[in-house]
């Protein structure tokens, strides 16, 4: 069964509401408006009635009628003996006398569609009757010719309201199609730059469609990190591997000093292409948000010391301390460790073994500012934003250690999971000095 549209069921159940409304509506009127009108005519009746006993006098045997009004605000009335003999009021056959006198009583006679209404009163003290009398249809006729007509014009509006509340439905709803379309285009294609971009809407559907905008950006960026991933590894993992191969195929007719040659080639590619995917798979799982921070109170003016007294015993360069004591700070102590050595790291391969290295740490206004600076290479303006990509080399360092161009990648990640920045300055044949600052919020 096929299902219907939003914007069909909105009109249809609009439609009916309506009808169900305007319907009950006139019932209730017709209802109100015939009793009350019953109700008004009867008052008006006895009114009347009372007012013309009251002008009947007999004075000296002899009847007196004094401004008496036989046919007033609707309402016919007439004088009768017992005997039912008009003796004054209007002459008309409507006075229905073959209905008999009820003193103070309301009937009601009907004839045909007219309903006449009649009351009676005994004059005291005197064998005579005053009876009055108003048919009700003429009174009614206009409220029932009203309600007619608005019966009869009732489905014109129904159909102008279907087609209005259609009309304001598709055009309230026209951006949740806005939103099918693009999330198909999505699905259907390879192109995951396309947005919603929704300009225009209720409140409820911009948030909506400002969620699935960041929807497609976080999906478009897990794309692109996987893609980048694969191609980084297969990038990286081509020279090991060729080294490898070409190793293993040299073994085989070589003499033993050889062999060993070849075996510790191949043990340095393989340890080289471990570490490698061992960075890429943290540095992955940082892109993913996967990668587990677990935050604790640390002295970081400990940590850097301890840090930098291993440092000295790897490294033949010089490295020297500026660190204020007792900083204590909440961070990854482990993540930290990473950022630091690696900072260093780059330090030394860009100054080599006759380089100065000094590493500072001390409190800001706004936080912590820890840096490491170098008198190494230095690195070109339009190359310093390219510095924090994977694999990115400025050029040959003066350190014989390899490289794999991961190391401030890394850098820029930890800085990202513990809500620091990180930045550098440098100037070619000088040296550069990178600077991770810390917010105040995580400051002890």
């Amino acid at each position: 069964m096929k299902r219907q549209s939003i914007t069909f069921r909105i009109a249809f159940l609009n439609t009916v509401f309506m009808s169900l409304m305007v319907g009950f509506t006139l019932a209730v009127i017709l209802t109100i408006s015939e009793t009350v009108i019953t109700q008004n005519s009867q008052a008006t009746l006895k009114n009347v009635v009372y007012d013309n006993v009251e002008e009947i006098r007999l004075k000296n045997g002899k009847l007196e009628f004094d401004d008496l009004e036989f046919e007033e605000d609707g309402v016919k009335s007439a004088i009768f003996d017992s005997e039912m003999q008009m003796i004054q009021g209007v002459s008309s056959t409507e006075f229905q006398l073959e209905h008999g006198f009820m003193d103070g009583a309301i009937q009601e006679v009907y004839v045909g569609t007219d309903i006449y209404i009649i009351y009676d009163r005994k004059i005291p003290n005197i064998d005579l009757w005053v009876r009055g009398i108003i048919v009700l249809y003429d009174a009614v006729r206009e409220v029932r010719m009203l309600i007619i007509s608005t019966v009869v014009i009732l489905p014109i509006f129904v159909i102008i309201g279907t087609i209005g509340s259609y009309l304001i439905a598709r055009n309230s709803l026209h951006p949740i199609n806005k939103i099918v379309d693009t999330a198909k285009m999505i699905t259907k294609g390879t192109d995951l730059t396309q947005r919603i971009n929704l300009d225009s809407g209720g409140q409820e559907l911009y948030e909506l469609a400002r969620t699935f905008d960041e929807m497609f950006d976080r999906l478009e960026r897990s794309f692109d990190l996987e893609k980048q991933f694969v191609s980084d590894v297969s990038h990286e993992i081509r020279t090991p591997i060729t080294v490898i191969l070409a190793q293993c195929e040299f073994a085989k007719d070589s003499n033993i000093q050889d062999k060993n040659e070849a075996f510790e080639v191949i043990t340095r590619q393989a340890g080289k292409m471990k570490r490698l995917i061992a960075e890429l798979l943290m540095l992955s799982r940082m892109d993913r948000g996967f990668e587990k921070i677990n935050l604790d109170k640390v002295n970081l003016s400990e940590l850097l010391y301890e840090i930098c007294d291993e440092q000295k015993i790897i490294m033949p360069c010089e490295i020297k301390m500026d660190i204020e004591k007792d900083i204590v700070i909440t961070l990854d102590e482990m993540l930290i460790n990473r950022l630091i050595i690696n900072l260093i790291s780059n330090a030394y391969k860009y100054s080599g073994d006759d380089g100065v290295i000094k590493v500072s740490l001390k409190k800001v206004h706004n936080g912590i500012d820890l840096l490491v600076e170098d008198n190494g290479i230095g690195i070109k303006k339009e190359d310093i934003a390219k510095i924090w990509r994977r694999f990115y080399q400025v050029e040959m360092s003066r350190s014989d250690k390899e490289s794999m161009g991961l190391g401030l990648s890394m850098v820029s990640e930890i800085a990202k999971l513990h809500n620091a920045k990180v930045s550098v300055e440098s100037e070619v044949g000088v040296g550069s000095c990178f600077k991770v600052e810390f917010e105040t919020k995580n400051v002890d």
